[in-house]
């Protein structure tokens, strides 16, 4: 397993394989009471979002193909693994797909990254269920209101994965701008 730094990146091999296939990236938070959303933006290389159809959350939680799906603990619910999960199959995603956001977002107005109380990422072979990277953050939040966590990237004919933690005050519509979503 590799540990990433924010910044760091590994390239995706499973233990049985050259490279990977399924995948299962779980987010988990601290602070269990906090109202956060994980959220999915299925892109080009040029880091631009296929379609309002690949832009994934609590309401919209399966691209078109079904390659990209988004499951999520409901708010109050524990659980003993992850808050959310996005499961992913690299092999099937279409050929147009570059990159793979997985942010995080508050939902309720005044509320921001620092009530997490922390988030740790994993990344998960979704065939022997061992864990490929992982990345974590101790909460060293203030003003964020969404943070991209960590981005699955294609680079010369490998999977990716990049430790991005990076953090918008302007919450989940400036993540979206940046990537060619009008969110409201």
């Amino acid at each position: 397993m590799t540990t990433l730094q924010k910044g760091a990146n590994a390239v995706l091999t499973s233990a049985s394989a050259a490279r990977v296939g399924p995948l299962v990236v779980g987010v988990d938070w601290v602070n269990e009471a906090a109202d956060l959303d994980v959220v999915a933006l299925v892109c080009d290389g040029a880091k631009r979002v296929l379609g309002d159809t690949h832009f994934l959350f609590w309401d919209q939680t399966a691209t078109p193909a079904k390659d990209v799906l988004l499951r999520s603990v409901p708010p109050g619910e524990t659980s003993p693994t992850d808050r959310s999960q996005v499961i992913l199959n690299l092999d099937a995603v279409e050929d147009a797909v570059g990159r793979i956001y997985i942010a995080l977002a508050t939902i309720a107005d005044g509320v921001t990254l620092a009530q997490s109380g922390g988030v740790s990422v994993r990344i998960i072979d979704g065939l022997d269920g061992a864990t490929l990277a992982s990345y974590s953050n101790s909460g060293n939040y203030s003003t964020e209101t969404c943070l991209t966590l960590v981005e699955l990237y294609r680079y010369q004919q490998k999977w990716k994965v990049r430790a991005v933690d990076q953090g918008y005050a302007g919450g989940l519509a400036a993540f979206g701008r940046d990537h060619g979503v009008d969110i409201a």
